[in-house]
C-alpha cells in the first residue's frame, strides 16, 4: 500500500509541482524509540536508511535552516500504556544533521525541556514553540549557537501545535483561499 505517494510540493514561482524526497526521523513503536533517518523518494516508491541521530527521540520536531536538518526536543522514552510521561524523560538537546558531512552533532540545547513541541525556521533562525505544557517559546540563533526566551500568546496551545513558515505574506496566501 503506498500510504505516502501523495506527497507533492508546489513551487509558486514555477507554476508547478514537485515530486520531492523527504525524511523520516526518530519516532517509536511501542516501548521501543529510535535514532534513524529514512528518505522517502516519492518519484520511486523506495526507502533508503540514512545516518542514525546521537540520540534517541521521539515526539520531537524537525525543520531545516541553511541546508541542515535540526531536530529538538521530543522523549527519549514512549511509555504511554498506563503510565504518562514524566518530565524526566522529556528532551532539551538539538541534534543537526549536515548533508555534506552526512554526519549528526549536537548543537547547544534548548533552556528548557519539549515534549510535543513545534520547531520552524526563519532567517537563521530556529524557533521551538510550546510543548509539554511549557508556556513559551525559544528562538535559536545559528551564527552564536545560542537559544533566547520569546513570549507566547496569553492561551495558546502548549502541546502538539504544528508550525509552518510561509513562502509568501500571510495576507497574500489567505487571499488564494
Amino acid at each position: 500500500m503506498r500510504i505516502v505517494s501523495f506527497c507533492t510540493l508546489f513551487q509558486p514561482s514555477q507554476k508547478k509541482f514537485f515530486n520531492l524526497p523527504f525524511l523520516v526521523i526518530g519516532g517509536s513503536s511501542g516501548s521501543t524509540v529510535y535514532d534513524a533517518m529514512v528518505r522517502y523518494s516519492v518519484e520511486d516508491d523506495t526507502w533508503k536508511d540514512m545516518p542514525c541521530m546521537t540520540e534517541k527521540r521521539c515526539w520531537c520536531a524537525a525543520s531545516v535552516l541553511n541546508g541542515k536538518i535540526y531536530v529538538c526536543g521530543g522523549s527519549d522514552t514512549n511509555i504511554y500504556h498506563g503510565k504518562v510521561h514524566t518530565p524526566a524523560c522529556f528532551l532539551d538537546s538539538v541534534e543537526c544533521f549536515d548533508p555534506k558531512t552526512s554526519a549528526w552533532t549536537l548543537v547547544k540545547p534548548m533552556k528548557m525541556k519539549r515534549f510535543h513541541v513545534a520547531l520552524v525556521a526563519g532567517p537563521n533562525t530556529l524557533y521551538a514553540i510550546g510543548g509539554s505544557d511549557v508556556p513559551s517559546m525559544e528562538v535559536y540563533h545559528e551564527a552564536t549557537d545560542e537559544w533566547e526566551f520569546l513570549p507566547l500568546p496569553d492561551n495558546f496551545p502548549l502541546r502538539g501545535a504544528g508550525a509552518v513558515a510561509l513562502p509568501m505574506p500571510v495576507d497574500e496566501l489567505l487571499n488564494r483561499a
